[in-house]
């Protein structure tokens, strides 16, 4: 028996940089978990729906999980909520969950948005540090995060990672 084309598990693993992960969305934030030997980064990929007559971007909710080494781009893990256990089984996937710019950007411009993004980004080392040592993170970042963080994460955050969602004290911020 002759086979014209190669299997795709053998194409995969002779190409693999032809993986096919589906990561096209809007990204949370990383939520700190911990790995086996260091802390990682926990993201949530929603997908969008782009209204450009209301200037606006309409969020569902999330498809997939990435999870990374933190300070880097290496995937630890990647799980599409679509075609695995989905952990969110009674949120609808046709209906917006909301919208991007959420309240705490609006008035916000590109520029002073791109700004707080790199003072949030450069203060997770010592984030991370601190969340390492105790399961606390410092209240100006706690702050920033909320601030940047679309609220619809939050209830997909809780569950997904729990010390970091605690450490957060949403529920002395509301």
């Amino acid at each position: 028996m002759k086979i014209d084309y190669p299997h795709p598990f053998l194409e995969l693993r002779s190409n693999f940089h032809s993986l096919e992960l589906d990561t096209a969305g809007y990204w949370s934030y990383p939520a700190l978990v911990a790995g086996i030997k260091s802390l990682h980064w926990l993201c949530l990929i929603l997908p969008t729906v782009r209204m450009l007559e209301k200037k606006r971007t309409a969020l569902f909710r999330p498809k997939a999980l990435v999870e990374l080494r933190a300070n880097s781009n290496s995937v630890v893990r990647y799980v599409s909520f679509r075609s695995s256990n989905d952990p969110f089984p009674s949120v609808q996937w046709d209906k917006p969950i909301g919208m991007f710019p959420h309240k705490d950007l609006w008035g916000m411009t590109y520029p002073e948005l791109q700004e707080a993004e790199n003072q949030l980004l450069n203060s997770y080392a010592e984030a991370e540090e601190v969340f390492s040592n105790d399961q606390s993170l410092p209240v100006v970042f706690a702050e920033n995060y909320l601030k940047l963080l679309n609220p619809v994460y939050l209830p997909f955050l809780k569950p997904l990672a729990p010390e970091f969602f605690k450490a957060l004290h949403i529920e002395t911020r509301l």
